[in-house]
């Protein structure tokens, strides 16, 4: 059975929270309003930062949550981002351009987009 979980950025004091979400979506299909449940409460994050499990684990058994930035085995860096086309997840490089769909190993999280998008720009 696949885990689905969320991660987002609490709106309180930006700390990164992680369980199930719920959310209010406007008429143009944008989330209003995300709140993920973190043990015993609901907690307000910032739409923007939320993310969701890919099901998938880097080589040192850490979660690989969509917008993590990783590294493959070839030091080339990317960007997690699901993918219409492949029907999953996929890497989208940065700065050897292009995008594969995401290899279940010999791959590293070594941030995020939201706190570490100084990663993105590595030339």
């Amino acid at each position: 059975m696949r885990d689905i979980e969320f991660r987002g950025k609490r709106k309180l004091d930006g700390e990164w929270v992680y369980g199930d979400g719920y959310c209010t979506s406007t008429s143009e299909d944008k989330i209003k309003h995300f709140d993920i449940w973190a043990g015993s409460m609901w907690l307000e994050v910032d739409p923007e930062s939320i993310g969701l499990y890919t099901g998938l684990k880097d080589k040192n058994s850490v979660k690989i949550f969509e917008g993590d930035i990783v590294k493959d085995k070839f030091g080339d860096i990317g960007v997690i981002i699901f993918s219409e086309e492949f029907c999953g997840w996929k890497i989208e490089y940065c700065d050897i351009g292009g995008s594969w769909k995401m290899p279940r190993n010999n791959i590293e999280v070594i941030g995020n987009i939201h706190d570490n998008p100084e990663l993105l720009h590595t030339n």
